[in-house]
């Protein structure tokens, strides 16, 4: 499975966190927005339209270029293997009314708030790689 995700960062300096649905895979996990990239898209393009499906995160760049990529991430998860595109949107680089569109909850969590919830396994394996880099 091949997916992309969005750090996305508020005016505050604040990141947009998302918590998985119970009947999901990672049940009630927190993880960065995003999901699976179709055949025909880019990890840029899928990361635009799963942020704006998602939580109404509407990215705003003239080339794709200027979306800057973390890292990308493969992981195992035994049941299922996953590359993971990890992409940061600055404060500058989006608009939009941030909503949980899938009824999901969703918070805004600064770096120490991110890094106790990770270190307390809130967060999937490769969030947790990202948000070791962010701090």
């Amino acid at each position: 499975i091949r997916a992309s995700a969005g750090v996305v960062e508020n005016e505050k300096g604040e990141i947009l966190v998302c918590k998985r649905a119970s009947h999901r895979h990672l049940a009630n996990k927190l993880e960065f927005p995003g999901g699976k990239i179709d055949n025909d898209e880019t990890p840029e393009q899928a990361l635009k339209r799963e942020l704006f499906e998602e939580v109404g995160v509407e990215v705003n760049v003239q080339n794709d270029k200027e979306i800057k990529l973390i890292k990308d991430v493969c992981y195992d998860f035994g049941e299922r293997e996953c590359l993971i595109y990890f992409f940061k949107i600055e404060k500058d680089q989006w608009s939009g009314n941030v909503s949980g569109k899938e009824s999901q909850p969703i918070y805004w969590m600064n770096l120490h708030q991110l890094q106790e919830k990770s270190d307390a396994s809130e967060f999937p394996e490769p969030n947790k790689i990202i948000i070791n880099i962010l701090n």
